[in-house]
């Protein structure tokens, strides 16, 4: 019946396929011998209805109905079940196609679905092992293959994937999703570096650098405000960083592209303060440090890493280039104030409105810090 009820077809047989799916995480995790040297190969049956599944849940339109993602979601978890208990060989056709539809799952609207997606590329990206990059560590079977080998191309699709998962907005912001991000960008980087030649299916990558890319995504990533995304690309660059051999020129090409996006946000807060002076001698300036105090450690992490030399060189070459933009930026303005005035006016409007946004979102703030959530009721309301 469970087989019969996860290869049901329509739209209303939603319930029963999720219902299949969590009986067989259940069975899989409590009765692990039922699929251990079986004649009828239940392992490789299960593999191939979850894949079925999982190809018709991938190519739906976003999810309305909760069951929708539910049935995802379910499936997932009984894959990472069957993952852990090592009841299926993680390099045979049918486990691979299960890992291709994982990889896809990445970016699947609903948080969950895409935690256990994390979570599943995760921990097998951890059993893959450093030397050599194409054996996995099982204790039962010989060392075959694992996907992102045979499935050229793969390792980039998940980097892409968990970029666009961390490109959110505050107010979406994941911190265990965050984490499991940073954590296979991490790894992922380091076989950027080892072993190119299988980020991209194209044989010929003599003028393509994977990490120099991946770091490049990330700092476009930093470009839009928003406080919780910056940190996470920031806390993904330290990662990175700590994770280099402790060789100078294994990140000294990226040097440039790192501190322009950690410098982003020290001189946003510097020119801030400068048009401010008067309104933020009232406030706690402490609150403004925090956006700056984790790039200025990343750039003390990226300092020691590369040395102070090549650190300052490349530091320089970062101001100059900003403030040629500022320059560039502000001679367009004058410009435009003469040329088209109409489009000015409009230009000056939008500042003094996202200026009055920011201010009310100071004083949020600040009342949030100190147990103020409410508004105060007028006495004259009272009476």
């Amino acid at each position: 019946y469970m087989k019969r009820w996860f290869l049901e077809q329509g739209d209303a047989a939603s319930s029963l396929r999720r219902t299949s799916a969590q009986l067989f995480g259940l069975l899989v995790e409590s009765r692990a011998d039922f699929f251990v040297g079986r004649k009828n190969n239940v392992s490789s049956e299960l593999l191939e209805m979850i894949n079925t599944v999982l190809k018709q849940e991938i190519s739906k339109e976003e999810p309305v109905q909760p069951v929708q993602w539910e049935t995802s979601y379910f499936c997932l978890v009984c894959f990472e079940k069957i993952v852990k208990k090592s009841l299926a060989i993680l390099s045979s056709d049918s486990c691979v196609d299960v890992w291709v539809k994982t990889t896809e799952f990445l970016v699947y609207p609903h948080p969950w679905v895409k935690q256990v997606s994390s979570r599943i590329i995760f921990s097998y990206l951890q059993s893959l092992s450093t030397n050599g990059f194409d054996c996995v560590k099982e204790s039962s079977s010989t060392s075959q293959s694992s996907f992102t080998v045979r499935e050229k191309g793969s390792l980039f699709q998940i980097a892409k994937n968990i970029c666009v998962q961390l490109n959110c907005s505050d107010d979406q912001y994941n911190e265990s999703i965050a984490v499991l991000g940073i954590k296979i960008l991490t790894w992922i980087s380091q076989r950027m570096r080892d072993s190119p030649h299988l980020c991209y299916k194209e044989t010929d990558i003599s003028n393509k650098d994977p990490l120099f890319w991946l770091i490049t995504r990330l700092a476009n990533m930093s470009k839009e405000k928003g406080n919780l995304r910056r940190a996470t690309v920031f806390k993904c660059f330290a990662s990175i960083i700590c994770a280099e051999s402790s060789d100078e020129k294994g990140i000294t090409p990226y040097l440039e592209v790192m501190l322009e996006a950690l410098h982003r946000p020290i001189a946003e807060e510097e020119g801030a303060s400068a048009n401010n002076r008067s309104s933020l001698r009232s406030c706690n300036t402490s609150s403004l440090s925090e956006t700056t105090d984790l790039p200025k450690e990343v750039m003390n992490v990226l300092e020691e890493k590369c040395g102070t030399e090549a650190f300052l060189n490349a530091y320089a070459i970062v101001k100059l280039k900003a403030r040629e933009k500022k320059m560039a930026r502000k001679q367009m303005i004058m410009s435009e104030a003469i040329n088209d005035p109409k489009e000015a006016a409009k230009r000056k409007i939008q500042k003094q409105t996202k200026e009055k946004e920011r201010k009310k979102r100071k004083i949020e703030e600040r009342k949030a810090s100190r147990g103020v959530f409410t508004k105060k009721k007028s006495r004259l309301n009272e009476y």
